[in-house]
């Protein structure tokens, strides 16, 4: 026959490991909440209709538990407070504002926010302005809004901006200028009547330019492209047979995108013939890729969100089965001690 426990030291057992198994639970379910929770910026971006996506680029989406050693890695920099994340915004066609860019200038400057979309918004150079010291932005869509030269004076202070989509708005060669002595510009895209001579002197006078885009333009603007001596990437939106003269002069060319072409195969051909080592790509211009964008951020968005429910679900009835079957081990335990 085995000696009973005290009924006080019974109690006094049981109970410090209910109550510690409920503290780890509580931990555990706290902490992974905060994890998951979205970021002020992000709910403010959800807000106004745009899409918000944060990658972690210390631990990808997609890493596996084999690779230990991108885990120590990437353990090694958080415990080292280098985290590292890539912050996508797109508000194409949102009702985002100037008084939403005031109210979140800080919030921009102090995450790493990568890319943020602004086409066919109806925000203004005060926006730009308070965007424009972001730190990692690195690039911007500006396409069809109402900005003017004004906010060209402030991206000159934007220090990592490298891609810059300026098609359809109020932006002029003077605008262009401006920009002229930024450090990391490389790429640019353009539309209308801002293609002239002179425009074409201020990009060709900046020294990481390389990539220019042009869309809705005339086959008479292709002209001043020749002068453009470093430009490596060309992107022709509607292109037609009649431009074929002036892309034939663009032996500087290493790449040649062709969006929405109409340029028979024929001319295509020819193109190919007198440039062989030239890449040539094309397909349609999809007018709804910044939709396609931003359908995907909220997609993203949504998952984070069902992950955070699954999680709290998964930890609350996890933590209720791991408590009954503690109590159902101390019940049977406890009954080993009883007097027979």
């Amino acid at each position: 026959m085995e000696t009973q426990l005290p009924d006080s030291r019974k109690w006094f057992t049981r109970r410090r490991l209910v109550v510690f198994t409920c503290l780890v639970l509580l931990a555990g379910w706290v902490s992974g909440i905060w994890i998951l929770q979205p970021s002020p910026l992000q709910r403010e971006v959800e807000a106004v209709g745009g899409g918000y996506s944060d990658q972690n680029l210390n631990f990808p989406s997609r890493i596996r538990i084999a690779n230990w050693k991108r885990i120590c890695r990437g353990l090694l920099q958080l415990a080292q407070g280098k985290t590292r994340h890539h912050i996508v915004i797109v508000f194409h066609n949102s009702d985002v504002s100037d008084i939403w860019a005031r109210q979140n200038a800080e919030r921009l400057k102090s995450l790493p926010v990568n890319f943020i979309d602004f086409h066919g918004t109806k925000i203004t150079d005060e926006t730009v302005t308070h965007i424009a010291e972001t730190k990692n932005l690195q690039a911007l869509n500006l396409s069809q809004t109402s900005i003017t030269d004004q906010s060209m004076s402030a991206l000159r202070k934007t220090p990592k901006l490298e891609v810059l989509d300026l098609a359809n708005t109020n932006v002029t060669a003077e605008g262009i200028a401006q920009l002229v002595g930024h450090p990391l510009l490389r790429r640019i895209s353009l539309a209308g009547d801002i293609l002239t001579d002179e425009t074409v002197v201020h990009l060709s006078a900046m020294p990481r330019l390389r990539s220019l885009g042009l869309k809705g333009f005339s086959n008479d603007q292709l002209s001043p492209l020749v002068g453009m001596k470093k430009l490596d990437v060309l992107l022709l939106s509607g292109a037609t047979d009649e431009s074929l003269p002036t892309i034939l002069q663009l032996s500087q060319l290493r790449r040649l995108i062709l969006e929405d072409s109409q340029l028979s195969d024929q001319s295509v051909e020819t193109i190919r013939k007198t440039f062989p080592n030239l890449s040539i790509s094309g397909g349609k211009y999809d007018e709804m890729s910044g939709e396609i964008l931003l359908q995907f951020t909220q997609m993203l968005a949504a998952q984070k969100r069902l992950e955070r429910n699954v999680f709290t679900a998964v930890a609350l009835g996890g933590g209720c089965l791991v408590l009954f079957l503690v109590m159902l081990w101390r019940f049977r335990r406890s009954r080993r001690y009883q007097p027979s």
